[in-house]
């Protein structure tokens, strides 16, 4: 979207094209390269870290704590 709020100010009209041509030249890389399997298991590791993490903060007199010691299965 393009607003003229500041025509007539010299160099803002060659910065506004500049823009614009960058908006519409310039590819943004894709993904599909990427298997959806290893999406899938990147995200799994992902979560697990941050899920242990959490975990290990909980205090060791948490019931659950003194049976399950880790996330993990």
């Amino acid at each position: 979207m393009w607003v003229p709020s500041h025509m007539g100010i010299a160099g803002n009209e060659m910065a506004d094209t500049s823009a614009d041509k960058a908006t519409k030249t310039i590819a943004l890389p894709t993904i599909t390269d990427i298997p959806v399997n290893d999406i899938i298991l990147s995200i799994r590791q992902k979560t697990n870290t941050v899920w242990q993490s959490h975990w290990d903060s909980v205090p060791p007199s948490n019931k659950l704590k003194k049976i399950k010691k880790c996330t993990k299965k």
